[in-house]
Parts: C-alpha cells; sequence; structure tokens
C-alpha cells in the first residue's frame, strides 16, 4: 500500500501542535514524543525542517489526536481551536491516573 500524501500545511501544524505541547510541560521534546510512539527520530526532524517532504505518517497524527487532545479538525483543515476540551471520560481517566499515582508513592 502507498503511503498517505499529508499536505505541507498539515506537517506544519502538527510540529506546531507539538511544540505547544513541550510548552505547557505535556511533553519534554519531540525525541520523547517520538520515543513514546517508536517513530525514528531522525525521519521526525526531517519531516519538521522540510514540510514539503513526504515523510510524516497518519498514524502519528492519531496518536496527538488521540493522547493529547489536539483537534482533527484543526490539525487536518485548519479549522477551529487547536485542542479540544477534555471529556468527563478524559477528566475520570487523569484523576485515576493521579490516583494511582498517588497511592503508589504511598506505598513505595
Amino acid at each position: 500500500m502507498k503511503n498517505d500524501i499529508i499536505s505541507p500545511q498539515v506537517s506544519t501544524r502538527f510540529f506546531f501542535a507539538l511544540e505547544q505541547l513541550i510548552m505547557k510541560g505535556d511533553l519534554s521534546c519531540v525525541s520523547e514524543f517520538c520515543k513514546r510512539y517508536d517513530i525514528n527520530e531522525r525521519l521526525a526532524y526531517y519531516q519538521r525542517k522540510d514540510p514539503e517532504r513526504n515523510i510524516l505518517k497518519t498514524a502519528w497524527l492519531s496518536y496527538i489526536v488521540r493522547d493529547y487532545n489536539v483537534s482533527a479538525e484543526w490539525l487536518l483543515l485548519g479549522e477551529g481551536p487547536m485542542m479540544r476540551e477534555k471529556s468527563e471520560k478524559d477528566r475520570l481517566r487523569a484523576n485515576t491516573v493521579q490516583t494511582i499515582k498517588g497511592l503508589l508513592d504511598t506505598l513505595l
């Protein structure tokens, strides 16, 4: 199957969103994102440097939408706010994770 062609505008928005997530502290660096999702860092940096390249994978887009609340509409179309509001499910998940971390800290 041939790779999907992702526009340079989408690539630019993708890396802009990553930078915003780094500034917010959700990620420490692009390298962390790459390691977390088993992405070749060199390919990510090539794509970042030259948005015209066709390296960016649709899976990379799905990770940032699914796991970091980046709006798919903004990412793909450039419309609306960059970040989605967290749903009740997302808030409950975050609270559960914090509770588990607190319990683990207490036990260890």
